[in-house]
């Protein structure tokens, strides 16, 4: 335990240490005042939503967006839409912020670090999810789900999770024109987050395909881009054309059933 702010579903408070009480004290923040104090260590206490989070933002959207240097206002009006339609998420039952540590060795001798907050659902594959199943997944194994395409309304209600462990990836990459090395990974410790890192961490990831519109267009065209190849890849002229790839280098052959759909 140690000083920093506590953000509950009804509250938020400052803990602090009281050195003649010998005892941590609690001192009420308003919502308003949470983004004059971006570098306190943060924790929830109790389940909180992501429309909680949205709420401290709302009480002053301009100086927020000044701040994370998102474009935040469009979200936090999309947040107070009500759901026409709920769109598919199941398996997903939580939002997560979580650690991200990466490094990375190259043949010239250097070497560099990053470390960022990722923002993502998390649950587990659902029984009928042919997609993950077919990838070798079971029902039941664990799962992070992306949400940059998703409503932030249709995110309102999910409990957001801190996970403070940090586990770094280590890329060797100095042969990798031999051969290619699987990275491995390293539990490092425990990283607390700050005020800055959870809403930095949300509004990026929430705004990485621009505002609402322009993230219902991409989404739109990438579900064209899967009918588009699910129709092509499937076809008995692409079928044909892999076939006469094979006669063409018979030492490498392509595996055409791995293509076949009943759509073909």
């Amino acid at each position: 335990m140690s000083d920093g702010m506590i953000i509950s579903e009804t509250d938020i408070v400052y803990r602090r240490w009281n050195s003649e009480t010998k005892v941590y004290d609690e001192v009420p923040i308003e919502p308003e005042d949470v983004i004059t104090r971006m570098w306190d260590t943060v924790e929830f206490r109790g389940p909180v939503t992501l429309g909680r989070l949205f709420a401290i933002v709302a009480t002053d959207p301009e100086a927020w967006e000044a701040i994370l240097q998102e474009n935040i206002e469009p979200l936090v009006e999309e947040m107070n839409k009500s759901v026409v339609k709920m769109r598919d998420r199941e398996g997903m039952e939580h939002l997560e912020l979580c650690w991200g540590a990466e490094s990375s060795k190259y043949d010239t001798g250097d070497t560099d670090f990053d470390i960022m907050v990722h923002f993502h659902g998390k649950g587990t594959v659902p029984e009928g999810d042919e997609g993950f199943l077919n990838a070798g997944y079971k029902v039941g194994d664990p799962m992070s789900y992306g949400i940059e395409f998703t409503p932030v309304n249709e995110l309102r209600d999910f409990e957001v999770c801190l996970d403070t462990k940090v586990t770094l990836i280590i890329n060797d990459l100095t042969h990798v024109y031999e051969r290619y090395d699987p990275p491995t990974e390293m539990a490092i410790g425990d990283k607390q987050f700050t005020v800055l890192d959870v809403f930095k961490g949300i509004f990026w990831e929430l705004t990485f395909c621009g505002s609402p519109e322009d993230r219902d267009e991409k989404f739109a065209e990438l579900e064209e881009t899967v009918e588009d190849c699910k129709r092509h890849f499937g076809s008995e002229e692409f079928l044909k054309q892999l076939e006469s790839e094979d006669e063409k280098d018979p030492e490498n052959p392509i595996d055409i059933k791995d293509w076949k759909s009943d759509e073909g």
